[in-house]
């Protein structure tokens, strides 16, 4: 008999944004989708791959943290879904370095580039949550 070829499934990009006070939170994003994953109804249909920024951006001296997140990670405005997370506070405010624009917070930075990316790309991509 022969194999059957299965097609590889698509993978979505999950970019979660928050401040630091909500750690118990972006675990519990990161646990759900790593249920997700492995839950069977799933693995045949797509596979989440999860961008938080303790676990994809290293500590550099001389670059913005938001610099660090854009090179390292990936841009909220180039995943596929970005969950947003807020509670007691915004964040550390920001410079969007390119622009000079300012920001309340990386997490306001992070929700603005992607929903403008949304906005522009006919309501596509990224989903913003």
């Amino acid at each position: 008999t022969m194999a059957q070829v299965v097609p590889p499934v698509p993978t979505f990009t999950v970019f979660i944004s928050s401040p630091g006070d909500v750690s118990d939170e972006r675990a519990a994003i990161k646990s759900a989708i790593d249920e997700i994953n492995v839950d069977p109804a799933w693995q045949c249909r797509c596979a989440l791959k999860s961008l938080a920024y303790e676990d994809h951006t290293p500590s550099q001296m001389g670059k913005s943290v938001q610099r660090v997140v854009d090179d390292f990670m990936r841009k909220a405005s180039e995943a596929d879904v970005v969950v947003c997370v807020v509670k007691g506070r915004m964040g550390t405010p920001t410079v969007d370095e390119r622009t000079g624009r300012a920001f309340l917070s990386g997490t306001h930075y992070e929700f603005d580039s992607a929903y403008q990316a949304f906005t522009s790309g006919a309501g596509r991509t990224p989903r913003v949550m």
